[in-house]
């Protein structure tokens, strides 16, 4: 699925809630990298745009280079990335069914700090918004806690 399609699906979800703290939230679902380096030059007017870059590339430019020499990356309150190994294993084509052999690999990973869990598990319920659950076929669904 296209990330034009999963926004128009976000919209849409977000659009048919009957909660309009979801619709204030929407601006904080996805960041990508050119938002992270506008809300650094918005939040420091003393940087410009291209230093706001410089920072954002030089900080996400060491956590990989830290990663792909097998490290790890805390962030305290935030969390930490690091390297998941998995084992070859038999996987199954989508499309035809057949068996397909995959390869051993290792895959980044994040675990959230403590602290950020209990800021976003908070904000959550103290705004009354319902998360949004990708299903394995990248459809928004709307999950509530307790359901």
């Amino acid at each position: 699925m296209r990330t034009g399609t999963v926004i128009a699906s976000i919209n849409k979800y977000i659009n048919n809630q009957a909660n309009f703290g979801a619709k204030i939230a929407f601006s904080l679902i996805a960041m990508n990298r050119a938002d992270l380096i506008v809300r650094l030059a918005e939040s420091y007017p003393q940087l410009q745009v291209k230093d706001a870059e410089l920072g954002a590339k030089v900080i996400i430019d060491a956590m990989s280079d830290t990663l792909l020499k097998g490290g790890r990356v805390e962030v305290r309150g935030f969390g930490s990335f690091s390297l998941n190994f998995r084992s070859a294993r038999q996987g199954r084509n989508p499309k035809t069914g057949a068996r397909v052999q995959l390869p051993a690999k290792y895959v980044p990973y994040f675990k959230a700090g403590k602290q950020l869990r209990e800021r976003v598990d908070n904000y959550l319920y103290a705004h009354r918004i319902h998360p949004l659950v990708y299903n394995s076929r990248s459809q928004v669904m709307g999950k509530h806690p307790g359901q």
